[in-house]
């Protein structure tokens, strides 16, 4: 049963429900089915509780270096698929407008999980709005009605988080960036942007599987949220690896993250040929680890230049 901190009071828990119940209602992804959840401290145990179903299987990070490439390709077709779900790819409506994480609108009889009202996205639920002060700046919360605005509160969190906590070559990232959102993104828009739920940290240990390999959960959609189309062109965590074509003595990660990535992406664009622009995530890696890649590819877009991000 987890259990969590106050961080983001009654907003956080009451998310993952919302995004929970949506997925296991929705699409063919097995996540765990809510019983039952309190989305505030005010009870025996003294925080918020969610009570899930116990899903089957064993983390995919324990048994991955011996699994066979056939059936990691198996794998990544699997989670391409899904993320195809997530988005909606091949549905006449789009799943959401606007970007901000699942919450849910109303409760019918206490948190009686079988009679929540519809879901929708709210304010936008993720580490970098609530972490350390940065839930008492003073900025756009969401739902955001489009990318441009999303992007621009996301960089002036950066801005604002350097103040007071210098990290080495972010600031002169993100003040490059955020006069390159509105060249990026039109900042108004007719009608919300349509968007679908992004799983942002699928990782090995979130991913679990069966005695033949193949997936019976996928876990931890704490912070997942409704994004942009864009971002689903990004791939998953686990294969988040930079390119790697010769085979390495030792370290095989990168080298098998390589052709799986292709795998993926070709996956994904069989099932949605309307293709968007992938290269727009540039302005959200300036906080990661991709922040030198982020620096080129910015200064070649104020030189007027066109740059794919993964070839900066």
């Amino acid at each position: 049963m987890p259990v969590t901190l106050p961080v983001y009071p009654g907003n956080k828990t009451r998310a993952e429900v919302a995004t929970l119940r949506w997925v296991h209602e929705n699409t063919t992804i097995p996540v765990p089915k809510v019983f039952d959840f309190d989305d505030s401290n005010d009870n025996e145990i003294g925080f918020e509780w969610i009570l899930m179903e116990l899903m089957e299987g064993t983390s995919i990070h324990i048994r991955w270096r011996t699994m066979s490439m056939e059936q990691k390709v198996a794998i990544t077709k699997r989670i391409a698929k899904f993320q195809a779900e997530l988005s909606g790819f091949g549905k006449a409506e789009s799943l959401f407008r606007s970007i901000g994480t699942l919450d849910l609108r109303a409760f019918a009889q206490g948190n009686d999980v079988e009679h929540l009202e519809k879901v929708a996205p709210g304010l936008f639920v993720s580490h970098e709005f609530f972490m350390g002060d940065h839930l008492h700046y003073d900025i756009p919360r969401g739902p955001f009605r489009s990318s441009h605005d999303w992007l621009s509160a996301e960089l002036n969190i950066i801005l604002l988080a350097q103040k007071t906590r210098r990290r080495r070559g972010i600031l002169p990232v993100a003040r490059k960036l955020l006069p390159l959102v509105p060249k990026m993104f039109p900042p108004a828009l007719d009608e919300p942007e349509t968007t679908g739920l992004y799983h942002h940290d699928l990782h090995l240990d979130n991913i679990l599987v069966n005695e033949e390999g193949e997936i019976t959960a996928v876990l931890d959609c704490e912070c997942v949220s409704a994004m942009p189309l864009w971002m689903a062109t990004k791939v998953p965590k686990f294969l988040d690896e930079p390119a790697r074509e010769e085979e390495p003595q030792r370290n095989l990660v990168e080298y098998e993250a390589t052709p799986l990535q292709k795998v993926y992406e070709a996956t994904l664009r069989q099932l949605w040929p309307e293709w968007p622009l992938e290269e727009s995530y540039a302005i959200a890696a300036c906080d990661g680890i991709w922040v030198k890649r982020a620096r080129k590819w910015a200064d070649c877009m104020e030189k007027g230049k066109t740059m794919r991000f993964e070839d900066a």
